[in-house]
C-alpha cells in the first residue's frame, strides 16, 4: 500500500507538466476548454489527497 501511495504522489508531482502538455495538444486540436476542466479536476482531487494524508 505504501508503494502504491508513493507512486501516486510521484505521478502527482509531474501531473501539472503532463496536463500542460495535454492542454497544448488539445488547444491545437481545438478542445482547450475541456482540457482546462480536466486539469482543474485533477488539481482539486490532488489537493484533497494532500489534505487527507
Amino acid at each position: 500500500m505504501d508503494i502504491l501511495m508513493m507512486c501516486y504522489i510521484y505521478v502527482g508531482m509531474y501531473a501539472k507538466y503532463i496536463f500542460s502538455y495535454y492542454e497544448f495538444i488539445m488547444i491545437i486540436v481545438g478542445r482547450g476548454t475541456k482540457s482546462q476542466q480536466w486539469k482543474n479536476n485533477w488539481s482539486f482531487s490532488f489537493r484533497l489527497q494532500n489534505k487527507n494524508g
